[in-house]
Parts: C-alpha cells; sequence; structure tokens
C-alpha cells in the first residue's frame, strides 16, 4: 500500500493556505456563527425553533447559541417567546429582517464561488466537487470506523 505522507502535509499546507485567505474569512462570515443559525431558522420558519435545537442543528455550543441569540435579537434579526405550555421553554423565529439578511449574505457567498467557479472551469469545479465529495465521506467512514474502536477499547478496558 503507497504512503501519503508528502501528499498529506502538502494538502493541509495548502488548506491552511487557503482558510487564511480573504475569500474564507469572507465565506466564513455566512458559514458560521449568526449567519448559520440564521439560515437555520429560515429553513425551520414553519414553527418556532428551540436554542437546543439550533444548536444541535448547528454543531453550536450552548453558551454560543445564547450569545447569538441575544445578538439577533438586538439587531431585530429573531424574536423569542416564551412556550405557552412550557413556560421553561423559549420558542425562536426569524423576522423578516433576518430572512432579508440572511437571503443578501447567501447571495453574496453564492456569487463569490460563482465567480471562483467560472475561472476554474466546469472540468474542474466538477473535479473538485467530486473531490471534496469523495473526501467528506471517505473522512465521515473513517472517523467513525476510529470512534468505534475507541468505544470498543474502552468497554474492554484496552487503551492505546
Amino acid at each position: 500500500m503507497p504512503t501519503y505522507e508528502k501528499e498529506a502535509a502538502s494538502f493541509i499546507h495548502d488548506l491552511k493556505e487557503v482558510y487564511k485567505s480573504e475569500i474564507m474569512k469572507q465565506f466564513n462570515l455566512y458559514a458560521q456563527g449568526e449567519m448559520v443559525v440564521l439560515i437555520y431558522l429560515m429553513h425551520h420558519e414553519e414553527e418556532p425553533s428551540l436554542p437546543s435545537e439550533i444548536g444541535k442543528a448547528t454543531n453550536t455550543s450552548p453558551a454560543r447559541v445564547a450569545a447569538i441569540l441575544k445578538s439577533l435579537e438586538k439587531k431585530n434579526y429573531i424574536s423569542r417567546e416564551m412556550d405557552l405550555k412550557d413556560r421553561r421553554k423559549i420558542r425562536v423565529e426569524i423576522t423578516q429582517t433576518g430572512k432579508e439578511k440572511a437571503l443578501h449574505e447567501k447571495s453574496i457567498a453564492l456569487g463569490r464561488m460563482e465567480k471562483i467557479f467560472a475561472e476554474m472551469g466546469e472540468e474542474a469545479t466538477n473535479q473538485l466537487i467530486n473531490s471534496v465529495e469523495t473526501f467528506k465521506q471517505v473522512s465521515r467512514a473513517l472517523y467513525a470506523k476510529e470512534h468505534q474502536q475507541k468505544e470498543s477499547e474502552n468497554k474492554h478496558g484496552t487503551q492505546s
């Protein structure tokens, strides 16, 4: 089996460089924090969401969700109301202003990505998309396998 140490090191280096780039900083504004919560709420606007649901769906800690919701509420992007059936629960809804902000930021992010893909061309774009999908599937499968092995080792009292 061939070794991919050089390729792995080069790939990690390149990912760091891409991550530091201005385009990724702008993309991260859309893909993290407040925007990811707004996008979630926009896609789940048929009924109010609980902060715990938002946290789980966005992989965000309860403390971070609380801070994000507080900030979004100050900007009038969301509203929060106590659940009438269970007063311990708070229901969160996106406002029209929040929808407009989310759609605007989504449009900017997609426009930037579209420009990059246009420069790359159809073939390179499709190769990249397919490679990222393969990478995602393989890395998820490997993580699941490693996680399963660790759980098995912990059950049997053996640690590596």
